[in-house]
């Protein structure tokens, strides 16, 4: 049998340059960043690499759902792409502007991104520009800053045109494409939950998110 060892290994180093390379941009995008006393890099290096930061698009449908009041999406798209398409309740923050200063030299945005009360969740069409917002965010110490994983390429491939699972599924994998097909009707059919889950639990503030390996890389920005 072939070792893989060395694949492994292989894809390991190009997952950790990638990871490099995103904290590498956002360190090189942050307004005089040798001023700021920045998040310590292993510890922004462990941040970066935990799930902890994300929810996923089935997560973010089940708040949405239950009206959750700490919920803030928050869109880094430009605003063009804001005005054709949002999620519910969401804000426009462009990445461009994420971190751009009043007259008085202060974060135009502070309020909204480090804030003891909401729970902000980046997204955008992919991953790119939502991990990046993140980022920047963290390295900042700003607190309660998440990413919705895969962004709306995600949103659209699970919530709005969920997959029907394989007979031979699971019950978690039934019970979770029911909660699609409900969720697809909310979202899509005027707001009614017509179908849901047993199983499916009301969504709680998340303060602090617990890990999971939920959720999923989708292309784009």
């Amino acid at each position: 049998m072939e070792d893989n060892k060395p694949r492994i290994i292989k894809k390991r180093y190009i997952f950790m340059s990638v990871v490099l390379l995103l904290a590498g941009i956002g360190l090189v995008t942050i307004p005089d960043f040798d001023k700021i006393k920045e998040t310590d890099a292993q510890e922004m290096l462990l941040k970066m690499m935990s799930h902890e930061k994300n929810f996923s698009t089935d997560e973010v449908a089940e708040m949405l759902i239950n009206g959750d009041p700490l919920l803030q999406l928050i869109d880094v798209r430009t605003p063009e792409e804001f005005e054709k398409f949002s999620l519910p309740g969401a804000i426009n923050i462009p990445l461009a502007d994420l971190l751009s200063k009043d007259e008085n030299g202060k974060y135009k945005w502070a309020d909204v991104l480090n804030q003891d009360v909401k729970t902000n969740v980046f997204y955008s069409d992919g991953d790119i520009y939502s991990t990046r917002a993140w980022t920047l965010c963290t390295r900042l110490k700003f607190k309660h800053n998440y990413i919705m994983s895969g962004g709306l390429n995600r949103w659209f491939e699970t919530i709005i045109m969920p997959k029907a699972p394989e007979v031979s599924a699971s019950v978690e994998e039934v019970n979770l494409y029911q909660f699609r097909l409900g969720a697809r009707q909310y979202f899509l059919g005027g707001g009614v939950m017509e179908t849901a889950p047993a199983s499916t639990p009301a969504a709680t503030a998340p303060v602090k998110k617990k890990a999971n390996a939920s959720g999923g890389g989708g292309g784009g920005c």
